[in-house]
């Protein structure tokens, strides 16, 4: 990945997530987990909150789909924490609506 090389941690962080996302497209939910998990970690890293998370919020969304309720709830909950902490209504809607479906 050339934002690896050029040391775009942010970069190479939304590229894993995208990665991620295409994974769990395709059906292969465990090598999306893989990528998400790839990309949380260099958002911590950099002090990346909004990408932490989207990439919570996407492990959620992957546990759910593997029918791993508890999981995904846990996720789910992390990144509504980050949400309400940076104030971001897109996030805050998505675990929202995510955790009221999942516990319905």
């Amino acid at each position: 990945m050339i934002a690896k090389e050029i040391d775009d941690r942010r970069g190479e962080g939304n590229r894993l997530g995208n990665l991620g996302l295409a994974y769990k497209y395709l059906g292969q939910v465990e090598k999306a987990i893989d990528y998400y998990e790839k990309a949380l970690v260099i958002a911590k890293e950099i002090s990346d909150r909004r990408g932490e998370g989207k990439h919570l919020g996407n492990l959620g969304n992957a546990y759910s789909d593997l029918g791993q309720v508890e999981k995904a709830i846990k996720y789910y909950e992390k990144a509504l924490v980050i949400g309400k902490e940076i104030k971001d209504p897109s996030l805050i809607n998505f675990c929202e609506e995510n955790l009221k479906s999942i516990k319905s």
